[in-house]
């Protein structure tokens, strides 16, 4: 998968936990998963690859980068 050019640099360091990325979205890691369910997106349960993070910031959004009108994240519960 290529970098998406959008995606900062600073985000794709290594392999992350779904408690990392909770983080970068100022979540609960329980509404990360709701939201990853939503969106659709099934991944293994171990440390996720930049390719897999890829996916869910490209799905969900970036963190911290409000949507555009056409992206609306997940409804936070």
């Amino acid at each position: 998968m290529e970098k998406d050019p959008k995606i900062p640099m600073q985000l794709l360091v290594g392999t992350k936990s779904r408690k990392d990325l909770a983080k970068e979205y100022d979540i609960n890691e329980r509404t990360l998963y709701r939201w990853m369910k939503q969106k659709g997106i099934e991944l293994p349960r171990r440390l996720l690859l930049p390719e897999e993070y890829i996916l869910i910031y490209q799905k969900i959004g970036l963190p911290g980068v409000p949507p555009q009108d056409d992206e609306k994240p997940p409804d936070k519960v």
